[in-house]
């Protein structure tokens, strides 16, 4: 019954790292059409300030998405990162007074 709930736990942890390169090419391909949008999209826009304030909204929601896809890349790669408080602990024991704080 363990060893099945163990398999079971391993199965649902690759799921979820699929799901996330799936959601890492998924950000980086909707970051690429609007990217391509910002470039040489909205041409059937009249109104010169409107294509070029849609295209100012389509560029920052490419570097938006490359964000996303950024971090949740760094999120797999690092494991989710960890217990950061230990170093900053460690650097305030080490200045004066530390221990009183």
């Amino acid at each position: 019954m363990l060893a099945q709930l163990g398999l079971a736990s391993r199965g649902a942890v690759w799921l979820v790292i699929g799901l996330l390169v799936v959601l890492v090419i998924g950000f980086l391909g909707y970051a690429a059409w609007r990217g391509l949008s910002a470039a040489v999209g909205h041409r059937d826009e009249t109104d010169e300030n409107k294509r070029w304030r849609k295209r100012f909204v389509s560029l920052t929601r490419a570097l938006l998405y490359t964000g996303f896809a950024v971090s949740t890349a760094k999120f797999l790669v690092a494991g989710g990162g960890g217990d950061k408080t230990e170093p900053l602990t460690a650097r305030v024991m080490k200045e004066s007074g530390g221990r009183v704080l």
